[in-house]
């Protein structure tokens, strides 16, 4: 359903349904069409009306998308999710800066850039480092027994 409206929308292959019948699906329609960087700007400028117009809001986005014949094809984007080692980098400078999560990760981005190590900073074992001693614990144990 809530692609064949996406659909409509572009191809005018059917009249617009009742307000309230699109009332549930507005938002979602805003977010994949957002995700065009074409449309982007339209959308963004008409996103303020979203809630105020509910469903009416199809028929204002109707009058200003432009119509075509092909198909339109949307990545869906989404975050990147950070890797557990750098996770613990940004809580390590969320506690030295007293900050949010965001602004650690943003002070990460920029330690990193100024080329400091984070690991030799705070302590942290460098992957190369952590196994370099795991095989020197395991050799130390197998000479004591």
């Amino acid at each position: 359903m809530l692609f064949d409206d996406m659909k409509n929308l572009f191809s005018k292959k059917e009249p617009l349904k009742e307000p309230e019948e699109y009332d549930q699906d507005v938002y979602m329609i805003n977010k994949y069409l957002s995700m065009e960087p074409t449309l982007l700007p339209v959308i963004s400028e008409f996103t303020r009306y979203l809630w105020t117009l509910r469903g009416r809001y199809m028929y204002l986005l109707d009058g200003f998308l432009p119509q075509t014949d092909k198909r339109l094809f949307i990545k869906y984007t989404k975050n990147k999710s950070l890797t557990d080692k750098t996770r613990d980098k940004v809580r390590l400078v969320q506690q030295l800066l007293n900050c949010s999560g965001r602004e650690g990760y943003r002070a990460l981005l920029i330690l990193e850039k100024e080329g400091v190590k984070i690991e030799r900073v705070f302590g942290m074992k460098e992957a190369k480092d952590a196994k370099e001693d795991e095989g020197a614990q395991g050799t130390a144990e197998a000479v004591t027994r």
